[in-house]
């Protein structure tokens, strides 16, 4: 029967860490753990493992669910400790037996590195180097985000931490500074709405796991300042009852009647196109509560475009509550930056006549 035993307890930090893997000479692997508050890491630690036998990564969601129950042993909770020496291991048995003689009458030792994104399994014929990185190289990088609309709270998102990082408000400005170490980063802004935006000062955007990031890189003399051509003409701009296959000459009502209209439709078009693009379009409530946003991308970092591209974003107006029934703001982004604002009146039948004129 397996027996878990808290690897070093006095030696390393109970915390939550972001783990990652690298492997060097004679494909032995390194694993690092990071932990970070607010945009600060915290505790950086290094584990080499040497004479290493096998090893096996599962991403957290995996390791966690019931199929692998039979074949892993994780503790749920990482807080209490993120390295255990497992002894009479079934990982370890199972490197015995493929490995065969060369195995027999020598120590193996099995352990497991539990982290927010990945659990590890080692098994080595020595204990870990560890080292406590209190030198970490690190490199601030500054972020500052201002829109013309009044914002009460804005935070950073990043892909590789769980928690947001918090941005004081300067008047109309929220800004922050954040500790890296060399690697690639993604993030992107979540606004106190609910809204999630790109940098738009950053031209550097990636799609992972079909959400979008804008991507900031980390060398050794701090951050790198990528030279990407990167533009986009909006060239039609309209909101109608319907999907249009062409945006008409005519503009179209804006008041919509949820007994009659299904839909509410913006449509843009965008030419002369360098580069990777995201548009977003936000739908807010009467009472300036957000309801939905929606993105899409257009364009590539491989090549311009002088084609049209058209994109459409709709509002499902049967959805809509008679309660939230009146004046909705919308606003479109690009890359992050507002492009337009605007407004369309929702309502029904029976409800009372809305005064249209602004």
């Amino acid at each position: 029967m397996e027996n878990w035993k808290i690897y070093r307890e006095d030696e390393i930090p109970k915390d939550v860490y972001i783990g990652d893997i690298s492997y060097v000479e004679d494909n032995n692997p390194v694993i690092k753990l990071e932990n970070w508050h607010n945009g600060r890491i915290i505790n950086y630690i290094k584990l080499e493992f040497k004479n290493m036998y096998s090893v096996r990564v599962f991403e957290e969601g995996m390791a966690l669910n019931k199929i692998f129950e039979d074949i892993m042993k994780f503790k749920p909770d990482r807080r209490k400790n993120v390295i255990y020496e497992v002894e009479d291991g079934d990982y370890a048995k199972e490197v015995r037996k493929i490995v065969g003689r060369k195995l027999i009458g020598t120590k193996i030792y099995q352990y497991v590195i539990m982290t927010e994104n990945f659990f590890f399994e080692i098994v080595t014929a020595s204990e870990p180097v560890i080292t406590m990185m209190e030198e970490k190289a690190e490199k601030e990088a500054y972020f500052t985000y201002w829109e013309n609309y009044r914002l009460n709270k804005v935070d950073l998102i990043f892909k590789h931490l769980e928690e947001p990082v918090y941005m004081s408000k300067d008047e109309s400005r929220h800004e922050t500074g954040v500790e890296f170490t060399e690697g690639e980063y993604h993030y992107k802004y979540l606004l106190g709405d609910g809204l999630e935006l790109i940098d738009k000062e950053n031209k550097n955007i990636c799609i992972d796991d079909e959400n979008y990031w804008s991507v900031l890189t980390i060398d050794k003399d701090g951050v790198v300042d990528k030279e990407i051509e990167s533009y986009a003409t909006l060239l039609e701009y309209g909101i109608f009852h319907k999907m249009m296959e062409v945006v008409p000459d005519k503009e179209e009502s804006k008041i919509f009647n949820a007994d009659k209209d299904k839909q509410a439709v913006c449509v843009l078009s965008f030419n002369e196109i360098k580069g990777l693009h995201i548009a977003t379009v936000a739908w807010y409530k009467p009472d300036g509560e957000l309801y939905r946003f929606t993105e899409n991308d257009f364009g590539s970092y491989e090549e311009s475009d002088d084609d049209k591209v058209m994109l459409r974003f709709w509002l499902d107006i049967t959805e809509i509550d008679e309660t939230d029934f009146g004046n909705w703001t919308v606003r479109t982004f690009l890359d992050g930056e507002m492009i337009k604002e605007d407004s369309i009146i929702i309502s029904g039948n029976s409800m009372n006549k809305i005064d249209t004129k602004c």
